[in-house]
């Protein structure tokens, strides 16, 4: 990696990578007491209804994907806080479309009809944040960046804890401290917002065009990444969905270093591409395909450290599936 300009990028990958780190620890740091204060059935039910939020959220966020998201930044420079809004607007829409289904048809979903609108609520807030982000990525805004999902994490966090043992209210506790920090922290995004404003227009027309087409893989990488929940949520019931999630988070954990690195390596990567330097792109990912490599090693071999840290021994019965989901997200990369 001899190119002087992938310096700026290689530093926003090291703090993105800090950022990813730090608001994963504590979510790390605190499932050990949601899993212990909670009944295997809570924790669950809480898991199941985040499988709910993330398939709605990757089908209603079709519009912020990335790779949509930076080149109508490039295309309406002048106005990105104006690209930002629409993009927000259009994915309020699907948004607006997958909760009323959830609500008229519940039953079938294995959801309680008050969950519809806390969904349509969460997507909304996580909306603004996403959009935000994208914006900060796109410029290496990295320390911005690290600062939004620090305080995202920690503030849910807080709340979330607050609420399951000073309100007792365990499974739905953790839901509202998630839904009131995303809140918190996309006021204070519109309320600290100086530039730009609603432009649609063409920027609507860029978005449908470039993002619209790509619904059925977004629909399918949703499926892969969170039907096996809903299969043992129905097939199983919510201790065993417990369990699996916990495993889950351990065998899925080197998609937090992919994360980090996509988010700070796509916006070079395309305009690499685009000036026909292939092989510069080419030779950091392979470097990159190492680091992923030996980090998925490393972590299967402290894997049953770190199960045993997460949840209580009766969770022990999910511990074998944490070396097929490890091996599973490496073609993520």
């Amino acid at each position: 990696m001899t190119d002087k300009k992938i310096k700026l990028p290689a530093r926003a990958s090291v703090f993105y990578l800090m950022g990813i780190i730090g608001s994963r620890a504590v979510g790390i740091l605190t499932t050990p007491i949601f899993t212990r204060a909670m009944t295997e059935a809570e924790y669950g039910s809480y898991s199941y209804y985040i499988s709910i939020l993330s398939i709605a959220s990757m089908v209603s966020g079709v519009f912020l994907l990335p790779t949509v998201f930076y080149s109508g930044l490039g295309k309406f420079s002048d106005n990105k806080r104006g690209f930002s809004d629409t993009g927000i607007i259009l994915s309020s829409g699907i948004n607006l479309c997958i909760c009323i289904v959830l609500f008229a048809f519940n039953g079938f979903f294995g959801i309680n009809k008050v969950i519809a609108p806390i969904i349509l609520l969460q997507i909304l807030f996580d909306s603004v944040v996403t959009a935000e982000l994208q914006r900060y990525k796109f410029s290496y805004g990295y320390k911005r960046v690290v600062a939004i999902n620090l305080s995202s994490a920690i503030l849910g966090a807080i709340l979330s804890l607050a609420l399951v043992f000073g309100g007792e209210m365990r499974a739905m506790g953790r839901i509202l401290g998630l839904l009131i920090s995303g809140g918190i922290i996309s006021g204070i995004i519109f309320y600290t917002r100086k530039e730009g404003g609603i432009i649609g227009g063409e920027a609507g027309k860029f978005l449908i065009k470039n993002a619209l087409p790509l619904i059925p893989a977004v629909i399918a990488r949703a499926s892969v990444g969170w039907a096996d929940k809903l299969i043992i949520k129905r097939d199983l019931g919510d201790a065993a969905l417990a369990k699996y999630s916990v495993a889950h988070t351990v065998g899925t954990a080197a998609l937090a270093l992919i994360g980090a690195l996509s988010s700070a390596l796509n916006p070079w990567m395309i305009r690499k591409l685009k000036t026909g330097e292939e092989e510069t792109v080419s030779l950091v990912t392979m470097e990159l395909s190492a680091i992923i490599s030996w980090g998925s090693v490393t972590l299967l071999a402290l894997a049953p450290e770190i199960f045993a840290f997460l949840a209580p021994k009766s969770y022990n019965d999910a511990l074998y599936v944490i070396a097929p989901l490890a091996i599973s997200s490496l073609p993520f990369f």
